[in-house]
């Protein structure tokens, strides 16, 4: 292997680096780039807003969420109209509150 060699190689791996194949300081990446930038006007590519990510069936996660979350605050509601009845009631502490509303009592209630 001789010099020239050696400095061939050297180019190579400094023109086909992983993610630039040219090397950002070749002047092919740089003529590249000025290309793009005489395209664009030097404002870069335009870039469109996507519409919402619609299910199989068209609906947005939000809305299939909404039912459940209404679900949700009612039940939360419920345990906390619980908690507060029973708060100030003899015999009930916190744990005998917490194993009632684990049965479900808030919602029978």
């Amino acid at each position: 292997m001789n010099v020239f060699d050696r400095i061939r190689e050297r180019d190579i791996v400094q023109s086909v680096t992983l993610g630039i194949p040219l090397g950002k300081g070749s002047g092919p990446f740089l003529a590249r780039m000025n290309a793009m930038a005489l395209m664009t006007g030097g404002h870069g590519f335009r870039q469109p807003k996507k519409g919402p990510k619609l299910s199989k069936n068209g609906t947005t996660r939000k809305e299939r969420e909404a039912p459940g979350k209404r679900i949700y605050r009612e039940n939360m509601e419920a345990e906390r109209r619980f908690r507060e009845a029973h708060a100030d009631q003899p015999g009930w502490g916190s744990a005998r509150i917490n194993r009632a509303i684990e049965r479900g009592d808030h919602l029978r209630a």
